[in-house]
């Protein structure tokens, strides 16, 4: 008897075959970038095996992409969640900047007022 596949082995699957085809790479130059064999490769993207999270992560820093992302149900999705990260962390560097002017100011005011 066939065991079946879940749902999100197929999903992290299909996202990886999707964007190692987008980035130009062959199953053997994945495999060899993350440190797997071609079969484990064919293996993953078929969803017959669920790969670690070593693996995983390693998938996701060869295509420049947070590991999350693989598990997406669709580019729309990903990318919508890329811009709101890439948001975040504009506004966290802006907030950091604004807050440390506040602190210089106060700093400046406490030791004119020391004089």
């Amino acid at each position: 008897m066939k065991k079946e596949k879940s749902n999100i082995t197929s999903l992290l699957a299909f996202n990886i075959k999707e964007q190692r085809t987008k980035k130009g790479f062959t199953q053997s130059q994945l495999a060899e970038k993350i440190g797997i064999s071609v079969r484990h490769m064919s293996d993953i993207e078929r969803a017959d095996t669920f790969p670690s999270p070593e693996v995983i992560e390693n998938i996701a820093s060869v295509f420049k992409v947070p590991s999350y992302t693989l598990f997406l149900p669709n580019e729309m999705a990903r990318k919508e969640l890329l811009l709101m990260s890439e948001m975040k962390m504009m506004l966290d560097k802006e907030i950091g900047n604004s807050i440390e002017k506040v602190f210089r100011k106060i700093s400046a005011k406490d030791s004119f007022k020391g004089r």
